[in-house]
């Protein structure tokens, strides 16, 4: 399985290991009060159970081509500061855009850098014709990276997730490879 790498000079992307699981737990761990509200899976009790079995997981969509799951890395400190990933679905050529980051390394524009150089890599190497994403309402953080990066709110998608024992309305936003631009 050739390793899929990237760059942009601020960060690195690229497969997490499962030597790096305690520090994906470190990077939860940090920001999950912030991440707890808009993710299920973000909370006090994310561990290296629970890190190794996501890493094990990423590796297995990548070698199925089901998904590609990258940890995110701030060149500068070599810290962990999030994930990006790609999930592919059953129509030919689409895909869902997925992301996190350290709530420390918020606002400097990483998570849309990120995000823009998967979709770059998605839409020129792997063929894709259409990405999308889902983001509950009250997440103005996503709304704006989603925007950043051209994609067109398409739409509510009205009590789509159960998320605190209470159904959530998400938005859902998408972008055509040719609307595309790096």
């Amino acid at each position: 399985m050739k390793a899929v790498e990237m760059n942009d000079g601020e960060i690195l992307l690229r497969r997490g290991l499962l030597s790096e699981a305690r520090l994906l737990v470190d990077a939860v761990q940090c920001s999950y009060p912030e991440m707890e509200r808009y993710l299920p899976w973000a909370s006090v009790g994310y561990d290296l159970e629970a890190a190794r079995e996501f890493l094990s997981f990423a590796r297995e969509e990548e070698r199925t081509a089901r998904g590609l799951h990258l940890s995110v890395f701030h060149l500068a400190s070599g810290e962990l500061i999030g994930g990006v990933g790609l999930m592919m679905r059953s129509h030919a050529g689409h895909a869902e855009l997925g992301y996190w980051l350290r709530t420390d390394f918020s606002g400097r524009g990483y998570t849309t850098d990120a995000s823009a150089l998967l979709l770059d890599y998605g839409f020129s190497r792997l063929g894709l014709r259409r990405v999308f994403l889902t983001c509950d309402v009250a997440n103005k953080g996503s709304r704006r990276v989603a925007e950043k990066l051209g994609m067109r709110r398409e739409g509510r998608l009205r009590e789509y997730l159960v998320h605190e024992d209470r159904p959530r309305d998400h938005w859902h936003y998408a972008i055509l490879a040719h609307e595309f631009k790096r």
